[in-house]
């Protein structure tokens, strides 16, 4: 008998990157510059948990479809290729990618309606100062999913438009009193995997506004 073979699955984190992930708090809200590492983070985070088997049933909701399928190829079929086949399968067509036994079903947030009535262990929000601009997408999609199951938890990642509701919720997961939510604010400076110093040339002719905002 063939022994068996080792991979390596690359899926590793930098130390802030896993604390956002492994937060205790119920609602994570992370506020963050450009090309800072979140979605790569959750990508890895949530690979690791489906085959760990810590957890069986995942959300990714962003802006786009378009999005989606840009982080399907770079960051979760990259990491899993090398895997045997019969460990996983993304299923294109309904948008979920098979990890084991565990599922992450990948939605868009242009379409909330299609989000509604399931129920996950861990959640993902990305672009949320986007996605949020329709508060349709929290108050009848995102926050039912969380009623049910008291170790589910919900990470709300992106850049706060405005005063909307992603800014809202920025400001509630910084408040002491709110036991279960928690806060991070990492600027794109803090990213891993940017140039700082072409990072501070860039800034030179940047828009200050809009400097300010990343």
């Amino acid at each position: 008998m063939k022994p068996l073979k080792t991979v390596e699955v690359p899926v590793n984190n930098s130390p802030d990157q896993d604390a956002i992930y492994s937060s205790p708090a119920r609602f994570t809200v992370v506020v963050k510059g450009r090309r800072w590492g979140l979605t790569k983070g959750i990508a890895n985070s949530f690979i690791k948990e489906a085959l760990q088997g810590k957890a069986k049933k995942f959300l990714w909701v962003d802006t786009v479809n378009s999005n989606i399928d840009r982080y399907i190829e770079r960051y979760f079929v990259t990491a899993l290729k090398d895997l045997p086949k019969e460990l996983w399968q993304w299923r294109k067509q309904m948008s979920i990618l098979q990890i084991r036994d565990a599922y992450i079903d990948f939605r868009s947030a242009d379409n909330p309606y299609s989000i509604e009535g399931q129920g996950y262990e861990r959640i993902f929000l990305n672009e949320a100062g986007i996605s949020l601009r329709n508060e349709y997408l929290w108050e009848n999609a995102i926050r039912p999913m969380l009623w049910d199951n008291p170790d589910s938890r919900l990470i709300l990642g992106g850049t706060p438009k405005g005063r909307g509701l992603f800014y809202q919720l920025a400001l509630r997961g910084q408040d002491p009193e709110q036991e279960d939510w928690s806060y991070f604010h990492f600027s794109s400076f803090d990213s891993p995997y940017v140039d700082k110093e072409q990072l501070q040339k860039d800034i030179a002719s940047m828009n200050e506004m809009a400097v300010r905002q990343e």
